[in-house]
């Protein structure tokens, strides 16, 4: 088999891990890393060459993966749809922002459940179009042709796929634990149903493995609900280090009250002393198995799902020459009409001129009017409903109340309706009474400034004259007023 070369991008580094399968088995021959910031996209890309040119990259197939940080990840519902129908649904629901272009490069799916009849549950995943033109950019350069495109979390499915311990008949529930986010996946016939990454301590191996049997009883819970006819899955625990896997499996078991079985990864590695890193990650190798067997990927950015191409057939040609024919005749009609079609047009605009010619006169006169009580309307406003709500602010409580604020009661004087706006005179007992008043004139629909305050002697017990400014809005007019 030829060489897979695997780019995983994460962050400020690109590492080129280079692979030589051999049935079934990953033989890394190399892994490297090249810095990879902001800067020059060309140069990088011409490094990446000069590393890697001793494995002949031009003869090898290139698998780019992406870590999740630089990823989008929308879990969506949608409706029941037939499967040729949900790549548009995706596209519709999702929040990625396509090229202008329109080309869909850049987002794909992974499909966990649903079908015509019921709802369905998908994974969108999106890289967005700058790093996008950022990564094209770096692979010209380095004149290396992408296979393509891939989260690197979704490696585990592949290299899970192709471990002796995966049954496609059974339902599993896999764990891969390692690193900052470790992955939870379920499978039923060898489909993912069920696809999680979680954020769990790596420190402490005590709370790590309480947190791990937390996600995984939220897991099994979710899984009893969404695949109830799947029976029972088995627990399984995937990654590299054995030692701690195996222990990791006996504390869930035990706190999961069942059995959880550590599958132990035996891969081939020769050759990484000379050339950089010693840790090569399962996902990586799972991608490599993947592209090797030529298996597609779960979900690929570069080549993502789209609806398939309408089918020919004998009825397609027929309903053709239908079209055709209908078309032909409906060209022969449109000329036949279009000779027709300025004799008739100038019928009837020289009938609606003389109609207007009739009618100019009195309809002039009822526009005026009805200027005439527009501009009345805008400018004035109903007396006695604005009344009516003045009384209710100024007493919201009648005076045989129990609960009538006598200590805090003003007098109005006068109101004065000018256009839209009001001018209230009153008397109160002090001060502090007029702040309550004119905060319940403040209703939305009204704006309250103060006027002038000086003393007063006209009613005795309301030593304090005051007036308040009430402009009325757009709101009173257009009958949006709120009830006090």
């Amino acid at each position: 088999m030829s060489r897979v070369i695997v780019i995983h991008w994460e962050p400020g580094t690109l590492r080129a891990t280079v692979v030589h399968p051999t049935s079934g088995r990953a033989e890394v021959e190399a892994v490297m890393e090249v810095p990879w910031d902001d800067g020059d996209d060309d140069a990088v890309g011409r490094k990446l060459a000069e590393v890697l040119d001793r494995y002949s990259p031009s003869r090898a197939r290139v698998v780019v993966s992406v870590s999740r940080q630089a990823l989008a990840w929308q879990h969506l519902s949608l409706p029941p749809c037939p499967d040729e129908d949900l790549p548009d649904l995706v596209r519709l629901q999702s929040d990625y922002n396509h090229s202008s272009s329109g080309d869909l490069v850049g987002l794909d799916f992974l499909p966990l459940s649903g079908d015509a009849q019921m709802p369905h549950r998908v994974w969108a995943i999106s890289l967005s179009q700058a790093r996008l033109t950022k990564l094209h950019r770096m692979l010209r350069a380095a004149e290396l042709k992408n296979e393509c495109l891939v989260p690197l979390a979704l490696g585990w499915a592949a290299w899970a796929r192709h471990s002796a311990a995966a049954e496609k008949q059974k339902a599993t529930i896999w764990v891969a634990p390692q690193g900052a986010e470790p992955t939870i996946w379920a499978t039923v016939g060898g489909r993912v149903v069920l696809f999680r990454q979680v954020q769990l301590p790596r420190d402490d191996a005590a709370v790590l493995a309480a947190a791990v049997a937390n996600e995984l009883r939220r897991t099994l819970l979710a899984f009893s609900q969404e695949q109830p006819q799947a029976g029972d899955p088995r627990v399984q625990l995937v990654g590299d280090r054995w030692e701690v896997l195996a222990q990791l499996a006996d504390e869930l078991g035990t706190k999961l009250q069942r059995k959880v079985q550590a599958v132990k990864a035996e891969t081939a590695v020769a050759g990484l002393g000379q050339d950089g890193a010693s840790e090569v990650s399962l996902p990586t190798l799972g991608l490599a198995l993947d592209e090797a067997a030529g298996n597609a990927p779960l979900v690929d950015l570069l080549h993502p799902r789209r609806r398939p191409p309408p089918r020919t057939s004998r009825r397609t040609y027929a309903l053709a020459a239908t079209a055709a024919a209908s078309l032909a005749a409906l060209v022969g009609w449109q000329a036949y009409a279009n000779l027709q079609a300025p004799l008739t047009a100038a019928e009837t605009a020289q009938a609606e001129i003389q109609l207007l010619q009739r009618s100019s006169d009195a309809m002039r006169e009822y526009e005026q009017r009805a200027s005439s009580i527009r501009g009345w309307l805008a400018n004035s406003v109903n007396l006695l409903d604005e009344l009516g709500v003045l009384s209710n602010h100024v007493r919201p409580e009648p005076l045989n109340a129990e609960s009538f604020p006598a200590d805090d009661d003003v007098v109005v004087g006068k109101v004065v309706l000018q256009n839209r706006q009001f001018t209230i005179d009153a008397l109160a007992k002090e001060n502090r009474d007029v702040q309550p008043l004119e905060n319940r004139l403040r209703d939305g629909v009204h704006r309250v400034q103060r006027g002038k305050t000086e003393p007063s002697d006209a009613l005795p017990g309301y030593p304090l004259a005051f007036q308040s400014i009430v402009d009325v809005t757009d709101a009173a007019a257009s009958g949006e007023a709120t009830e006090p």
